[in-house]
Formats: C-alpha cells, structure tokens, sequence
C-alpha cells in the first residue's frame, strides 16, 4: 500500500501505474499505465472502498499490432505482407478483423488478399501509400505505408558490327563509338 492508500497486487507494473488524486475524489477511478506493451494486456479489476461504500470494475485491456513484411520502403509493383497480431484473442476467441487503408475499409479482391490475420498486397501502385489499420476485438493500430516509384530503364537491343567498338548505356541514353 502506497502513502495515498492505494494497493497494488501486480509488481510488474506497479512502477508504471499511477493514479491522479484529485479525479479521484471527483470520482474518476483512472488508472494510468505508462508505456504500455503486449504483456500488460489483461484484465485489471479496480476496488475503491470509503467507509460503507464499496465501488468494483473490471477492464479488459487488449493490446494489438500491425507488421509489414518485408520491412522498409517498397518499389512499385512489389508486394507487402500486413500482419495484426494482438492479445484480443485471449478473451474473445473470435475477434472481428478489419483492414482500413486511410480510414477506409479494405474490400478482398485480387489484389487485396485476406488470410487469418494477414492482408496481402499484390502490385503496389502509388495510390496504396500512407495509413494502413487493422481493428481487431474494438481496438486499432496502424503504420505508414511508402511506395517508391522506379522508374524502369528502357529495354536497349544493340547489334555490333565490325565498325561499332563498344556501346554504354547511361539513364536512358545510349552512346555508341564507332570506327571512322
């Protein structure tokens, strides 16, 4: 038990726990946990009791994340993995999935292939840039999404006759030496 009377069973998370004295006499029974991560997911059960009056609540905690593989910027028409992963499915063993490309909702196609807790991107254009979600059990977690554009050196054909020594190709220009 701490100096303002409150108790907390979990070591673990007792040095990043804190409550804020004065929502609490205003009755907001907040409990602040700072830097959250995949094991603080969990149900956590608060008991505030004054004299006579006994108040208990109970929360469920869920904590979730969203991967890209491979990692880093992507070129276009490459693919990318997307993957939730989230400890929702201890308490639900059913959550509801949903992918969200700028707040808006991923609809499966030939290009947008959904397996599990996997979205797979085929022939990444421009336009599949920025904010990609997942929602898994009510929560939601995202990353930014880069697309570089390459820009493909044209396909050069030389044919070397006797009087063509060498040929460079530099960008999209092409210099041939010849013998004068």
């Amino acid at each position: 038990m701490n100096s303002n009377g409150m108790l907390f069973r979990s070591r673990a998370v007792s040095s990043r726990v804190s409550i804020h004295p004065s929502p609490f006499e205003l009755g907001d029974f907040s409990l602040h946990l700072d830097n959250v991560g995949e094991g603080d997911a969990g149900r956590y059960q608060g008991l505030a009791q004054y004299g006579g009056t006994k108040h208990e609540c109970t929360v469920t905690l869920h904590i979730i994340g969203v991967t890209q593989s491979p990692l880093g910027d992507l070129p276009e028409s490459s693919s990318v993995t997307l993957t939730c992963s989230g400890a929702s499915s201890l308490y639900n063993p059913h959550p509801r999935l949903r992918w969200l490309h700028g707040g808006n909702p991923v609809l499966p196609s030939n290009r947008f292939l959904q397996s599990e807790n996997r979205l797979i991107i085929r022939a990444l254009t421009q336009a599949d840039r920025g904010e990609w979600s997942c929602e898994l059990g009510g929560a939601r977690a995202s990353l930014q999404l880069t697309v570089l554009v390459i820009h493909k050196i044209p396909h050069v054909c030389l044919f070397y006759t006797s009087e063509c020594t060498a040929a460079k190709v530099t960008g999209t220009d092409t210099a041939i030496k010849s013998h004068e």
